[in-house]
């Protein structure tokens, strides 16, 4: 806010006073600038306490708006430079100066990458405001060694004009990362550059692409790419991009959440063939005692397995919040004959369990859905049951403590889903039973609880 460096300022209820005050503020660096040449002080010493107070100060638009003669002077972004080692007043001097006349980057590419010494970071950033600044051409970095293109691209990026988006998008692609990539295609499909037709086109492969880890916000404008690609493949029958976009999803499930993997989703529901690919890698075979990982890559895998396999709590079967019986008992029996070819028939009921307390309500009101319940009658078992017990127990998460009030009202919904179930399904209906025993017994506990805390 240039009142803030203003002993006189234009007062705030004044018209205009936002641009009145910025023209005087102006008027006071010019000046300031003026005198500081007419004294012949050195811009050396101006530059280093500039550094010292505000790393991020205006030194150089100043210097680049004032100075005389005007125009670039290579001494004076050689002095920024040395003052500073992120080089950001140099830059911001060079970019105002370009400003004012684009053609003098040529030159200055010269200048820095002959004998300047200057670093190749520094190199970069000058063949970044270039190509901020050179309109609707390709920008001088095509004809740049691939050291610098990676050091280009991998830069946060602003859009490119619609002329030479494409160009820049094929360049990111070879020498970017998935941070500066999807960054660059989301701004071209914001601005209609990129149709939502073209964005799998540009998504196939993504994963190709350098990934130096988690952004802030790479995942969330990944998921948003990703949407427009997902509903569209999802609505038809092509299963190949199907899984091809599920790849991607699971290349990147570190950055994505659960609900933005749809195409993983969608697979994963109506084919065990991956979920079963987790297990082997995370269980034992039947009387085996396990294997240590055999090195440091094979552990990785492992922990990103277990990391995945954490995050796929689904109901097989189900798609668009409906399970039809034909597509669960496919399923399920895919998985029960899976397990039985990699060693692992024990895990059948624990892990089936554990998917089908995610099932949707039925179309009487009453949870599971039909088809969930048709699965627990014919293959629910013990340890089945105690496994959709537990999960049903862990899904309500972190809660308050109410004296009880909350767990009675838990148990009396449980207890009201059995009696709806008893006739027709009495298995499933157990299990509303043991969970609703389960909860008057923590009644029970939290209510003596709470009593005792009263005295």
């Amino acid at each position: 806010n240039s009142r803030n460096y203003l002993l006189h300022p234009v007062p705030y209820h004044t018209e205009n006073s936002f641009h009145k005050n910025e023209d005087l503020c102006r008027e006071e660096i010019k000046k300031a600038v003026e005198s500081f040449q007419e004294n012949d002080h050195k811009l050396d010493t101006l530059a280093d306490l500039c550094v010292r107070f505000h790393p991020g100060n205006t030194l150089g638009r100043a210097l680049a708006d004032y100075w005389q003669p005007e125009g670039y002077h290579s001494a004076i972004m050689k002095t920024l430079y040395e003052a500073q080692e992120s080089g950001y007043m140099a830059a911001d001097y060079l970019y105002w100066c370009a400003v004012r006349n684009p053609a003098i980057m040529p030159e200055v590419l010269s200048e820095v990458q002959n004998g300047g010494n200057y670093d190749l970071d520094f190199v970069a950033r000058v063949y970044v405001t270039e190509a901020k600044l050179c309109g609707n051409h390709i920008p001088l970095i095509q004809n740049a060694d691939e050291e610098l293109k990676r050091r280009f691209w991998e830069r946060e990026f602003f859009s490119f004009p619609k002329e030479t988006t494409k160009w820049a998008l094929d360049e990111c692609r070879q020498y970017g990362t998935v941070h500066s990539y999807v960054h660059l295609l989301y701004s071209s499909y914001l601005e209609k550059v990129v149709s939502e037709e073209e964005l799998y086109d540009y998504l196939d492969g993504v994963e190709g692409i350098a990934f130096l880890g988690q952004t802030r916000d790479t995942g969330f404008i990944l998921g948003d790419l990703l949407e427009p690609v997902q509903k569209r493949l999802l609505a038809g029958d092509d299963d190949a991009k199907i899984m091809r976009v599920a790849r991607i999803e699971i290349f990147f499930y570190s950055i994505l959440s659960w609900d933005k993997m749809k195409c993983f989703r969608y697979h994963i529901q109506m084919h065990p063939d991956f979920y079963l690919l987790m297990v082997s890698y995370l269980y034992r075979e039947d009387g085996s005692s396990g294997k240590e990982p055999a090195g440091q890559e094979e552990e990785n895998l492992l922990q990103n397995f277990e990391n995945l396999f954490g995050m796929a709590l689904f109901c097989p079967g189900e798609r668009n919040g409906v399970v039809r019986r034909e597509d669960i008992f496919r399923w399920v029996d895919d998985f029960r004959k899976g397990l039985i070819n990699l060693n692992r028939s024990r895990l059948f009921g624990h892990l089936l369990g554990r998917l089908l307390a995610y099932s949707p309500v039925g179309a009487d009101g009453h949870s599971p859905c039909e088809a969930v319940r048709d699965i627990i009658e014919q293959y629910g078992d013990d340890v089945l049951m105690r496994s959709y017990r537990t999960a049903i127990v862990r899904k309500r998460g972190i809660y308050t403590v109410t004296g009880g009030e909350a767990e009675l009202k838990i148990a009396q919904a449980y207890e009201e889903n059995a009696d709806a179930l008893r006739i027709k399904y009495p298995r499933t209906a157990a299990i509303y039973d043991g969970l609703y025993e389960a909860y008057m017994a923590e009644y029970g506990e939290e209510r003596e609880r709470a009593e005792h805390d009263r005295g």
